[in-house]
């Protein structure tokens, strides 16, 4: 026996809400990626991550020079602040 084509487009809404909804709740892609910061050796630098709200963690996507990069403050509401080890520019995904 086959549904009618409206309940079965309701089933088909119904199971893609439950299974994206969770996808869509992650974190992880609710991020902003920067480009271009700049750090110097040894100087706390302030990021505005333009969140909106406490970031849970950061990725650095591509950096120009070898540099040990390590944050120096708690993590708090749109400000994240990171210190280098050398001068390097890079880019971050942060969420």
């Amino acid at each position: 026996m086959q549904l009618p084509l409206k309940l079965s487009w309701d089933l088909a809404q119904t199971q893609w809400k439950s299974q994206l909804d969770p996808v869509l709740a992650n974190l992880l892609l609710q991020g902003n990626f920067i480009q271009g910061i700049m750090l110097f050796a040894n100087a706390p630098r302030s990021i505005n991550t333009s969140l909106q709200r406490t970031q849970k963690g950061f990725f650095i996507c591509d950096q120009n020079a070898s540099a040990i990069i390590f944050r120096t403050q708690p993590f708090n509401y749109n400000i994240l602040t990171l210190e280098s080890s050398a001068d390097v520019t890079i880019s971050l995904w942060v969420f």
